[in-house]
């Protein structure tokens, strides 16, 4: 059949037509291999610049710049573009850019990722920037964790080592701003001023700069023997102690109260001592110039021997009312402390109760087995340490009688049979 002109002229447009899949080739022709992997790096690094972003984000926005691990009374925190003032409870976080503060009955303590520690005292501000802690007014204690960090105090910048702690005063109305460092270091930097380095011990002024007073660490004394707190016991009046520590010092002081009004020293460097001491409580401690170590003390007690009237160890008692313990007095004891339990230990005893006298009587106890001791006191100083576990039995009917009702039970009955006639099988 032949073919119209218009036939002819759109045939030959639809014949001329590119298909589908040449189409897709020349859309990709100009792909190659660089070319993709050029593309995929790109979206690497945005996708990794995002998640960073998203990071920060939460850090500083959602989770928090610092964690409130204590906090008294009342402490209020603001953002930096706000007005208003929001309580704060145990357990939140403060945001970066975010400004805390305290009442007069208010503290709060702050503990950063690093394992640094700001405490906010009554009436403090502090304001929390990423470049560091702005303290505005007020105590604070600021301490550093394993890493360095820097904050604003006075409108100078005070960095602090690693594990560094320091104590903070600014109060606005006085002018008064001192730093103190009790451990470790710290660098003040003022403004077109050389940096000034705070020692351990030192006090510095700020305005106008100047150190008011350095403070040597205290000595090191660790007790060794006798230890801090123990009572030594000893048959004489009189008893040679050797007194041993670890720590350097110049001398000993030796006194029998805590304050040291009276002293007795003695010139030693060694980590070793004797002394002859009677019975009575003692304070000690090690000297060197003006610094003197931590106070260790132990009592010295005469020995004691308890000697028990009633109930005697591993005895039995009827129980007809009361039961009544008694003992032989001790020389110089104050008072006696009794105690009662079902268990040699004494744990969750049933009595413990102290008694002036050397005789006590105590409610109907039901029957079964128990254990008692006593512990005197020494008068002004101290316990003696306790006698040993007596033990004693309680029932409600003599022991003959209850004896004779045992055999009774416990007799083995006998029964006669008849013998059968015949053999046995």
């Amino acid at each position: 059949m032949k073919r119209s002109y218009y036939q002819k002229k759109h045939s030959s447009i639809k014949d001329n037509r590119p298909t589908r899949g040449s189409r897709v080739r020349r859309k990709f022709r100009w792909l190659d291999l660089s070319d993709v992997f050029l593309t995929l790096t790109v979206a690497i690094v945005v996708l990794g610049i995002s998640l960073k972003s998203l990071r920060n984000w939460w850090d500083g926005s959602v989770v928090g710049a610092a964690h409130i691990v204590e906090i008294h009374g009342k402490v209020s925190r603001r953002a930096e573009d706000a007005l208003s003032w929001y309580d704060v409870a145990k357990d939140q976080y403060v945001k970066w850019e975010e400004h805390l503060k305290t009442e007069k009955t208010g503290a709060a303590r702050l503990r950063f990722e690093n394992g640094a520690e700001v405490d906010l005292q009554a009436e403090s501000q502090a304001y929390l920037k990423r470049s560091g802690i702005e303290l505005s007014q007020g105590k604070f204690r600021l301490q550093s964790g394993w890493e360095k960090i820097d904050t604003t105090f006075a409108g100078d910048l005070l960095s602090l080592k690693p594990s560094t702690e320091t104590y903070l005063l600014m109060d606005p109305a006085t002018g008064r701003e001192q730093i103190v460092v009790t451990k470790g270091e710290a660098t003040l930097t003022a403004l077109h001023k050389k940096p000034y380095i705070i020692h351990e011990g030192e006090t510095f002024r700020v305005k106008p700069e100047e150190l008011l007073l350095r403070v040597d660490p205290a000595l090191t004394f660790e007790p060794l023997s006798p230890k801090s707190g123990e009572t030594i016991i000893s048959p004489d009046t009189a008893v040679s102690l050797n007194l041993k520590w670890k720590g350097q010092a110049e001398r000993i002081e030796i006194d029998k109260t805590p304050g040291f009004l009276n002293p007795k020293i003695y010139a030693y460097s060694e980590t070793g001592f004797n002394l002859m001491s009677s019975v009575g409580r003692y304070f000690w401690r090690l000297g060197s110039g003006n610094r003197v170590s931590d106070t260790s003390d132990f009592l010295v007690l005469p020995s004691v021997s308890y000697q028990v009237i009633a109930p005697k160890n591993q005895s039995y008692v009827v129980s007809q009312g009361e039961i009544t313990f008694k003992w032989q007095p001790i020389a110089n004891a104050s008072h006696y402390l009794i105690q009662l339990s079902r268990w040699p230990d004494f744990k969750d005893p049933l009595v413990s109760q102290s008694f002036t006298t050397t005789e006590a009587s105590l409610n109907p106890i039901p029957p079964g087995a128990y254990y008692w001791r006593i512990q005197a006191t020494y008068k002004d100083l101290g316990d003696w340490p306790s006698s040993e576990a007596y033990t004693f039995a309680v029932g409600k009917t003599k022991l003959r009688e209850r004896e004779r009702e045992r055999e009774a039970t416990t007799q083995p009955r006998i029964a006669i049979h008849p013998k059968k006639n015949g053999p046995t099988p």
